[in-house]
């Protein structure tokens, strides 16, 4: 079983601004408007969410889509703009707006995910599915918005290798190190509950 980490310190301000610009892009705001409420609504912004994932971040984009269609048959569910499967692997996997976790395929579907809400673009998520996982690997869909084309070398293969490469494995247990502790899952974990939550 894996420890979580505690909740860290939330994304820089920087960051925050970046990802409220790439979001927020159909939200424009007048002068003397500061504080009103945007207008446009959840499906706007999973327009721009999968829009950008299919052009800035076009190589995970095509490398999920395959997979997705790979598994075609097990079940599906939106969340928050992104395309959820769930697979028979044990291990999750994020590549542009395409979220991939263990489920049970006869799950029936039960509550949408407790610890972000239930958005206007979300389907319910099946009861099994963990609330954690999936807000950490949207996380890395978030992680696709922000770095495009460097997603792949900078965070695909650097978290395929820590978590499956035997080597890193005696490390973590050597260490008393989680999965999450490695720069970019633990990223992730911040990104995806930020951006949930703003």
């Amino acid at each position: 079983q894996e420890v979580r980490p505690e909740e860290g310190p939330q994304a820089p301000a920087v960051l925050q601004a970046l990802i409220l610009a790439t979001l927020d892009v159909a939200c424009s705001r007048r002068p003397g408007t500061a504080g009103a409420p945007c207008l446009y609504t959840g499906a706007v912004r999973s327009f721009l969410f999968i829009l950008i994932q299919a052009t800035w971040g076009l190589p995970q984009t095509l490398a999920g889509c395959a997979v997705c269609l790979a598994h075609r048959r097990r079940p599906h569910f939106r969340f928050h703009g992104a395309i959820v499967t769930l697979w028979e692997n044990p291990k999750g996997m994020s590549l542009g707006p395409f979220i991939f976790l263990h489920g049970n395929a006869d799950q029936a579907p039960g509550a949408a995910d407790k610890s972000a809400g239930a958005p206007a673009d979300a389907s319910p998520a099946p009861d099994d599915v963990d609330s954690y996982v999936l807000v950490h690997e949207y996380g890395h869909c978030v992680q696709s918005l922000i770095l495009g084309p460097l997603y792949l070398p900078l965070v695909g293969l650097p978290s395929l290798l820590w978590s499956n490469v035997p080597r890193f494995e005696r490390y973590r247990l050597k260490w008393k190190m989680s999965y999450y502790d490695f720069l970019p899952e633990r990223s992730a974990s911040q990104l995806g509950d930020w951006a949930l939550n703003m």
